[in-house]
């Protein structure tokens, strides 16, 4: 009978000058959310997953490309070493007025910070700050009166 490895956590371990243990904290959650199988090594694509909402594409590109360097031939990180690919990267929830704002600039738009920041506020369905994928899901579904569940 194979016993699930007990992962011992303590996030002082990982802390430094410029890291919380509030930021270890939560790359530890991303990093258990990922680990379906509680194994203590994940796929970087599920680290992918995990990341989607809570930092910016740039900061996920810089991220994924390490964690594919340092990740074993099995494509599977452990925790050790997610941190400190991460944990400089994620300081913050990504600011989704910023990222509207420079995409629909970048489009030619023009949209001041109080129209980016109402667009957030009607999409952002939770009420987190953050459009996730699944309030942008819903959000678009009510608009165009499409059953995304229906197969």
């Amino acid at each position: 009978m194979s016993r699930t490895p007990t992962i011992h956590f303590n996030p002082h371990h990982y802390t430094d000058e410029e890291t919380s243990v509030e930021q270890i904290v939560q790359l530890y959650d991303i990093f258990r959310s990922a680990d379906k199988n509680k194994c203590g090594r994940v796929p970087i694509g599920s680290l992918y997953i995990s990341l989607l909402d809570k930092i910016d594409g740039s900061n996920l590109i810089m991220i994924v490309r390490d964690l594919k360097r340092k990740g074993d031939k099995q494509g599977l990180i452990d925790f050790d070493t997610f941190v400190p690919i991460a944990k400089n990267k994620i300081t913050e929830a990504p600011n989704c007025n910023d990222d509207l704002e420079k995409t629909l600039r970048t489009l030619g738009e023009q949209i001041t910070d109080l129209d980016a920041e109402d667009m957030v506020k009607m999409a952002d369905l939770d009420g987190d700050g953050i459009v996730s994928f699944e309030d942008y899901r819903e959000f678009m579904a009510s608009l165009e009166g499409i059953d995304w569940n229906e197969e």
